[in-house]
């Protein structure tokens, strides 16, 4: 038998209507529903990320603003920052009481990653808490600025 005699004997083939295809079945609508309940889940854990760091955008802000107006007193102001805001994330009890050398090494304990430049000379900058009369240079002031927006960017937050 020839392919052509075969074809004639089953007949003439019929060809199905085109299946319709649209959106319009509970299939695409749960699908929708899915991915709007995902973005809006997204958007809200971004949100409550963003007002958790509220504090940390203050304190970077209030940091910039020491450096430009109140260089002389460049080290009290950073350490006023810095303890409000580690007394604020880690309460008063533990961090009140801190000074000196102690109050920094506590600094740098509750920073989740390495400092990438050396560490700055934390005397310096207890020496000028403490006497009024000793005054940090502008690189000395800049670098008590860099530690504390390296601390504020990268310490472990309870909150």
């Amino acid at each position: 038998m020839n392919e052509t005699t075969t074809y004639n004997s089953i007949g003439q083939l019929i060809k199905p209507d085109p299946v319709k295809y649209s959106f319009n079945t509970p299939g695409w609508y749960l699908v929708l529903a899915l991915l709007v309940l995902i973005v809006l889940l997204v958007v809200f854990i971004q949100y409550r990320k963003y007002r958790k760091n509220a504090y940390r955008r203050e304190a970077l802000k209030e940091i910039e603003d020491i450096l430009q107006h109140k260089k002389t007193r460049a080290a009290f102001e950073i350490n006023e920052l810095l303890k409000r805001t580690a007394i604020q994330l880690y309460g008063r009890k533990k961090v009140a009481a801190l000074y000196g050398d102690e109050w920094f090494r506590f600094l740098m304990s509750c920073i989740e990653k390495q400092l990438i430049s050396p560490l700055p000379d934390f005397t310096i900058y207890t020496k000028a808490l403490y006497n009024t009369s000793y005054v940090l240079t502008e690189t000395q002031a800049n670098e008590l600025a860099h530690f504390a927006v390296f601390w504020v960017k990268n310490h472990r937050a309870n909150v």
